[in-house]
C-alpha cells in the first residue's frame, strides 16, 4: 500500500523493514546549485539498486520532476535500505552552478521541514568569473568545456551534518569513511551532467528504527 502523499512532503513508498511502523515519510529539500530550496515531491520504490556512477543508465528518462526554469531534472527513490536521488542538466549555466556551488540535500525524519541532517556534493568552490584551475590559472581564456573539467576534477568531496553514525565533516569521494556514496560526471556524447547520491536509511533515522514508537510519524 503506498504512502500516503503529505503536502509538499516527499512520502516514500512502505518499506518491509517498517512494515509495523508508519508509512516512512519526511521531507526531503534540496538546494540545487545555490538556489532556494525546493521540498521533493512524492518518491517511488526503487526495485533494484542504483550504482553511483554518476551514468543515468540506472534511471528512466526523462526523469520525473525537473525545476521552474526545465533547465534540471531530479528524481528520488528508496529501497529497503538506501535512498536515491539522481540530478541532470545539460544546461551551460546549470551546470556551472552544479560544479561550482554544488546541490545540498536536507533529511528531516521528523517531518518539519528542518535542515539538521545535510549532505553537500560537490563542496562550494570559488565564485565566477574568478574560476581557476587547481594551480591558481583563471580558465577565463579556456577552450570551451575546460572549465568543466576542472571544475570535476576540484568535485572529489562532499561534507555532512547530523547523521546516525557519520561523523560531520568533510568526506573525499574516493574513500570508504563513509556509508554514503555520491558521483558526478559529464558524459561527452550527449553533453549531460550526472549527479548522484545513495544515503542509507539507517544513517538517517538511527541503526533500530523499528524500535521507534508506532504511535509517532517518523
Amino acid at each position: 500500500m503506498a504512502a500516503k502523499a503529505l503536502p509538499s512532503l516527499l512520502a516514500i513508498t512502505p518499506l518491509p523493514f517498517f512494515n509495523r511502523v508508519l508509512a516512512l515519510a519526511f521531507p526531503i529539500t534540496l538546494c540545487f546549485s545555490a538556489c532556494s530550496h525546493k521540498l521533493a515531491p512524492l518518491g517511488h520504490y526503487q526495485a533494484t539498486p542504483v550504482v553511483a556512477d554518476g551514468l543515468a543508465d540506472d534511471w528512466t528518462l526523462p526523469l520525473r520532476f525537473a525545476n521552474s526554469a526545465y533547465t534540471l531534472q531530479y528524481n528520488i527513490t528508496n529501497d529497503n535500505k538506501n535512498i536515491y536521488i539522481c540530478a541532470l542538466s545539460r544546461d551551460e549555466r546549470t551546470m556551472i552552478r552544479m560544479l561550482r556551488a554544488g546541490i545540498t540535500v536536507y533529511f528531516d525524519p521528523k517531518g518539519q521541514a528542518a535542515r539538521d541532517i545535510s549532505l553537500h556534493f560537490p563542496l562550494r568552490k570559488q565564485p565566477d568569473p574568478n574560476i581557476r584551475n587547481r594551480n591558481g590559472e583563471p580558465l577565463t581564456n579556456q577552450p570551451d568545456g575546460g572549465w568543466k573539467e576542472e571544475l570535476l576534477g576540484q568535485s572529489d568531496s562532499y561534507g555532512t551534518t547530523g547523521f546516525s553514525g557519520i561523523e560531520n565533516g568533510q568526506f573525499s569521494v574516493a574513500d570508504n569513511k563513509s556509508p554514503l556514496r555520491v558521483a558526478i560526471r559529464l558524459t561527452r556524447h550527449d553533453s549531460l551532467l550526472v549527479y548522484e547520491a545513495i544515503v542509507p536509511i539507517e544513517n538517517i533515522l538511527g541503526a533500530d528504527p523499528g524500535s521507534r514508537s508506532p504511535k509517532k510519524n517518523v
